[in-house]
């Protein structure tokens, strides 16, 4: 017996529409691609900043619960906001990996699972350390959304006046901290511990063409445009101190304000602004005319 296939036309047209879609292979290879962001802040003015492109990571893979998959390998930055492998990194076809990372990558510095370490390498406080992990991430098309923390700490300052005067800031020295260490993380407790810390020196933040302080508070930058110094994480010692130079109604004042800070812990992923209040007083004198000192009368005659 036949059978005789009857077609409508809006039948064909869905059959037309149908042969069109295109089926993605899922046995494809597909690339490892990150999306990272530095620290999500919880104030407006402080929001989280995708990672600049021309910093790139330092990434390891691990089967969930398993073994390697891959060791440290050069993540960059390679189009919109995804990082992918300099040597391309595939996802497995079956099972979820844990990934462990930190930036900007640095040869010295090793991440292993749940471990970054610059063993005995000294990492300076100018270098912004980054780490982060994903868990538990299975096989995608889109790019890994992932939070990269700070492992240093960050000192802002702000200055306000009290008074008439003219004042402005042309400098702000930190003095006696370490600027150099050691440092081992261990990502998913945010566990972050410095150590083998070096005081070689001061560092200088030089606000551009001073900071004219007013009655209310400014946010001083320096002339690269960023609002503090990074620094490593540690307790502060009576040494160190914080020394503004400044000058008043133009003329350069030459000994510097001190402002110690004694018994304050610097903590990683920590930004600490410190207000630098002026109080400025006239100089004003209250003159006093002491009394006449008599001398004895003395006998003057005539000389004839």
């Amino acid at each position: 017996m036949k059978k005789i296939l009857l077609f409508t036309a809006a039948t064909m047209a869905a059959l037309v529409s149908c042969s069109k879609t295109q089926v993605q292979d899922l046995n494809e290879p597909q690339e490892i691609s990150f999306r990272a962001i530095t620290s999500v802040q919880t104030k407006a003015e402080h929001p989280a900043a995708t990672l600049d492109q021309s910093v790139a990571m330092g990434v390891a893979a691990y089967f969930t619960g398993g073994e390697e998959y891959f060791a440290q390998t050069k993540f960059v930055h390679k189009r919109e906001n995804a990082w992918g492998g300099e040597t391309v990194q595939f996802w497995p076809q079956t099972g979820t990996l844990d990934f462990y990372m930190y930036a900007p990558f640095d040869q010295n510095i090793k991440v292993s699972k749940d471990k970054v370490t610059s063993e005995a390498n000294l990492v300076e406080s100018t270098t912004d350390l980054l780490y982060g992990y994903v868990l538990k991430q299975g096989r995608t098309q889109r790019y890994i959304r992932t939070i990269l923390k700070h492992a240093g700490a960050r000192v802002c300052f702000t200055g306000k006046k009290t008074g008439d005067a003219d004042i402005k800031i042309t400098s702000i020295q930190l003095s006696k901290f370490p600027d150099k260490g050691t440092v081992v993380i261990e990502p998913t407790t945010n566990k972050v511990t410095w150590s083998a810390q070096t005081i070689t020196g001061d560092v200088t933040f030089t606000p551009t063409n001073g900071v004219t302080l007013t009655a209310n508070t400014t946010r001083i930058q320096d002339k690269t445009g960023s609002e503090g110094i990074l620094v490593i994480p540690h307790t502060l010692t009576n040494d160190t101190k914080i020394m503004v130079k400044y000058s008043i109604g133009g003329k350069d004042v030459p000994t510097p304000a001190i402002f110690e800070l004694t018994g304050t812990t610097w903590e990683a992923g920590k930004n600490y602004t410190y207000n630098l209040n002026f109080t400025t007083d006239e100089i004003l004198f209250e003159p006093a005319v002491d009394k006449w000192e008599f001398d004895a009368a003395k006998d003057l005659n005539p000389v004839i």
